[in-house]
C-alpha cells in the first residue's frame, strides 16, 4: 500500500511568568520561555477520526477516555476519542502490538487522527532522518557508489511500516 506523507519539525514555545521574593521581601516577576521540539509525519487517513493516542501528555485533548484490554498498551498510551466505540473498533490486537513496538523505537509517540481525515504521528526523536555514510572520501570510488544507492533510514522505515500496518488493519478492503 502506498501513501503520501509530509515530514515535519514542530517547534513551539510556552510562555510563563515566574514570581520570586528576595530576602528583603521585594517581589520580582520575570517571563520565562520554554522551547520544545517535536518531529512527525502527517498523512491522509480516512479510516478513523477524532481519536488521540498519546504517550506524551498534551493539554487540550478532548473526548472520552478509552482503556484497552492490554495492560502494556495502557501503561504506554492514553486514548481519548469522541466516540469510545470508534477507539474500540480501531484498536484491534494487531494495531495495539504495532503501536507498542513503535513506542519502544520512538520517544513520546503520539497519534492524532483529525476530524478531517488526517493522521499526525509525532515524537521527540530528532534522528529519524539521520544516516551514516558507509564510506568516506578517503575511499572515493566506494563513496561514490554508496551515494548513488538509496539512503537507508531505518527509524523512518520502521515508522512507515507501522503506518502501513495501521492502514492495512483499518481498511475493510483487505
Amino acid at each position: 500500500m502506498s501513501f503520501y506523507y509530509h515530514y515535519w519539525h514542530f517547534h513551539y514555545v510556552n510562555q510563563r511568568t515566574e514570581v520570586s521574593t528576595n530576602s528583603k521581601g521585594q517581589v520580582t516577576t520575570r517571563v520565562v520561555y520554554d522551547h520544545f521540539d517535536r518531529y512527525g509525519i502527517v498523512l491522509p487517513f480516512a479510516y478513523c477520526r477524532n481519536l488521540f493516542i498519546t504517550a506524551f501528555a498534551a493539554e487540550g485533548i478532548k473526548g472520552e477516555r478509552y482503556t484497552s484490554d492490554s495492560g502494556r498498551f495502557n501503561k504506554l498510551f492514553q486514548v481519548r476519542a469522541a466516540d469510545p466505540m470508534q477507539a474500540a473498533r480501531f484498536l484491534k490486537p494487531a494495531i495495539i502490538i504495532a503501536l507498542e513496538e513503535q513506542a519502544a523505537a520512538l520517544k513520546q509517540l503520539n497519534l492524532a487522527f483529525s476530524d478531517n481525515g488526517e493522521l499526525c504521528i509525532s515524537f521527540a526523536d530528532k534522528n529519524v532522518l539521520d544516516s551514516k555514510p558507509a564510506y568516506g572520501l578517503d575511499q572515493l570510488a566506494l563513496f561514490r557508489q554508496s551515494i548513488e544507492q538509496p539512503t537507508a533510514l531505518p527509524k523512518l522505515q520502521q515508522l512507515l511500516n507501522t503506518v502501513h500496518q495501521l492502514l492495512r488493519h483499518s481498511d475493510s478492503n483487505f
